[in-house]
């Protein structure tokens, strides 16, 4: 079974960095931050990487 992974604040730092481990590996990986910016940089940084946005407004 594939593993999946749900990273919060995860467009940098620690956060992209156990974003990308777990890509390396395969995992279905998606992330959300608060930084519309940053998670564009994540996920061209990051093959395969699934991001959600501005999670905290409607």
């Amino acid at each position: 079974m594939s593993q999946r992974v749900l990273i919060t604040a995860g467009a940098s730092g620690i956060g992209k960095e156990i974003a990308s481990a777990y890509a390396a590996i395969g995992a279905l990986v998606c992330v959300c931050d608060i930084n519309a910016k940053a998670l564009e940089s994540a996920a061209r940084d990051v093959p395969g990487l699934k991001t959600v946005t501005r999670v905290d407004h409607p």
